[in-house]
This record gives structure tokens, sequence and C-alpha cells, in this order.
């Protein structure tokens, strides 16, 4: 065995590996030693988790007593010593937070061990130690994704769940409101009728509540279809401004600006609308000044653009990395703290943007106002 092979690192796929691959390298290198590495459980050990050698030291090897001296001093995590017992070398392996393992050598009988076979193991057992511990840290991590996973398809199936619910009652709620509007029941007083712009408003928000956790739902769970067609970009902006009205302020308008010559784009169009309109209301919503907001569609090159520029309250630094995360959610002052949402919106958006092959990015300056700017490439002649 040469020096070389003691230096690589031994392989970290799970405990069973690692110790297997130690006893082998401990069984090449002293050919006529039987190793035996046993899992060290914090207070005494199990039964060998790996056991090599070859012919007479397989069947005359030493017993190992039960439980053996050396209990004390490997949780002392000691280098090498002997067993006074059975003359066997009794190797610790640390993973870096105590005792992980049991390395016991001994030789078989009318041979003794080389004088160098202490150094060797302990460089050995360095080097389990150090896969071990990786191999424990894959494992915690794979049980801390597995347990993420499991979280996040409950949450998706709640979303899913919740919004099939609403909808219902939602759709009975909004077909009764337009009874109303169109006089169906006779005339409105003047007051009831004042207070339906309000009513519309949250009705629009709560549809798109509804939707958002639909659609989060189904990117979640693989279960998204796009139906793509050639479309117009500019139309599909304007009908997302058009939509977006009914959260516009007193005062406050969408101004668009659009190129004269056609943007082709190939897109779910009705997925696209409910982009551009997240980006436009959140926009409206957030110019606490009731300030207008620009929204403006750009061809560069072979990518078209939309930029929805306000001038609202910015957002803080520290608060960009969740802009766009799944239930993310950026931190309210008093002149924000009234405005709902439940953190889908953003997540959303960017994520049918890049199932289009697309992105969005987005600016900002605290007091200021942002810029969101959703990119897409053109449709291929």
């Amino acid at each position: 065995m040469t020096r070389k092979a003691l230096d690589a690192p031994l392989p970290i796929a799970d405990e069973r590996d690692v110790v297997t691959a130690a006893a082998r390298l401990v069984a090449a290198t002293l050919p006529t030693a039987r190793v035996r590495i046993f899992a060290w459980t914090g207070g005494g050990m199990e039964p060998p988790i790996a056991e090599l050698g070859t012919g007479e030291a397989v069947r005359h090897a030493g017993t190992v007593s039960w439980p053996p001296a050396w209990v004390t001093p490997i949780a002392r995590c000691s280098p090498t010593f002997t067993d006074s017992a059975t003359g066997a070398l009794v190797t610790p392996i640390s993973s870096g937070a105590g005792p992980a393992a049991v390395m016991v050598t001994s030789a078989a009988p009318g041979t003794v061990l080389d004088s160098s076979a202490g150094p060797l193991l302990d460089r050995v057992a360095g080097l389990a130690g150090m896969a071990l511990g990786s191999a424990r840290r894959l494992h915690d991590e794979r049980e801390r994704a597995d347990a993420f996973a499991e979280a996040a398809g409950a949450k998706s199936q709640f979303l899913n769940l919740v919004a099939h619910d609403l909808r219902g009652p939602m759709t009975v709620l909004m077909g009764y409101l337009s009874l109303f509007e169109d006089g169906a029941f006779g005339p409105l007083p003047e007051e009831l009728a004042a207070v339906f712009p309000v009513v519309n408003t949250r009705i629009a928000e709560m549809e798109d509540l509804i939707n958002a956790m639909l659609e989060t739902s189904r990117l979640d769970d693989g279960r998204l279809e796009l139906l793509l067609g050639d479309v117009d970009l500019r139309d599909v902006v304007a009908e997302a401004v058009t939509r977006s009205e009914v959260f516009a302020q007193p005062g406050q308008r969408a101004i668009l600006a659009q190129p004269d010559t056609p943007v082709d784009v190939r897109v779910d169009r009705s997925r696209l609308v409910m982009v551009v309109g997240n980006l436009v209301q959140n926009a409206l919503k957030f110019s606490v000044q009731r300030t207008d907001v620009e929204v403006v569609v750009r061809l560069n090159g072979a990518q078209a653009s939309v930029a929805v520029v306000d001038r609202g309250i910015g957002i803080e630094p520290e608060d960009m990395p969740t802009l766009f995360t799944r239930f993310g959610r950026i931190r309210r002052d008093p002149a924000t703290s009234g405005i709902p949402g439940a953190g889908l919106g953003l997540y959303l958006a960017r994520e049918l943007t890049r199932v289009h092959a697309g992105d969005i990015t987005a600016v900002s300056t605290p007091g200021a106002g942002s810029t969101f700017t959703l990119t897409l490439p053109l449709r291929s002649a």
C-alpha cells in the first residue's frame, strides 16, 4: 500500500461504505490482520459494521470481551492502543464531534503486527473520521431536504384545497354583484352605489389571490400546462393595464408607452396577462402618494421587455433577497401596513416568466421608487 493511497480521501456515500473502505485499506496494508470496525453509540458499541481478513486471521483471531475494558479510553478518543487481554490494536475513529466508530485490528496466530501498524491505523482512522463526518452531514442534509420537500408538498396541497374552496363562493358573490350593478334588483341607493368600486377592488384582489394560489400549486406539483400561441406583446400589456385600473387610487394612472411596430412573442396569453397585471397592480398599490405608474414596452434585439416604473416607497436592500420568494413579504411601515398580499404574486410572476424562457428583475431606491423589468425572447421567424 503506497503513501499516496493513505493520503487519498475515503468515499462519502454512507457510513457503511466509509468503514468498509477503511477496513479494506488496513487489510490490504496488513495482509495477515483481521480488521473489525464497530459503531460507537455514545456509551458502548454495536456489532461489527465491517469485518475483513484472510485465512487463519479470520478463523482464529481473538474475540472481543463485551463490553470491552477499553470503553473508557475510547470515549476520550485516544490514539491507537493495545488491548492487554487480546493483544489487538484498538483505534478510535472520531468524526469531529466525538467517537464515531472503533477499529479493532488483530494478528493471526503465530504472527505479530508490524511496529508501524499503530501510526498507519491512526492515519486510516483520521481519513475514516473525516469521511464519516461528511457522510453524516450529507445524511442530515438529505433528511432536511426530504422534510422540506414534504412540507412544501403539504403547503402546495393546502393552497390547492383552499383556492378551490374559495373559488365557488367568490364566483357566486361576483355574479350577484354584477346583477346589482346591472339594475336587476332595481335602482341602487346612492350611498350603496358609492361603495361598489371599493367592493369590486376587494373582489378583484381575492380573485387574484385565488388564481395565484392555484397557479403556485400547479407549479409545485408539475401540473402547469402552457397554452402557447403567437401574440403581440403590446396587446397583452394593454389588457393587463386595463384590468389593473381597478387597483388605481383616485387620481392615479398607469401610463402605457409602446412601440409602433408589433412585438411578436410566443406565450400563454392568459398567464402573461396575469404576470404583467401583477407587476402593474403592485406598482399602483405601493405608490402611496398616488403617483402615476409607467409601463414601457421595448424591443431589444432578440428580446422584448416590459418595464413597470413607479415612484413609490421603494424597497430596502435587505428586503431584495426575499422579494421573489414564495410567501416572501417585505417589511411594512405605517404607510403600507394596510396593503394586502400573501407573498405569492412576485414569486409566481417570475416563475411563470421563466417557464416562458424569460425573467423578471428589480431595481429599487428606498423612498424613490422601483422598476420591475420583464424580458422575453421574441418569436422566432
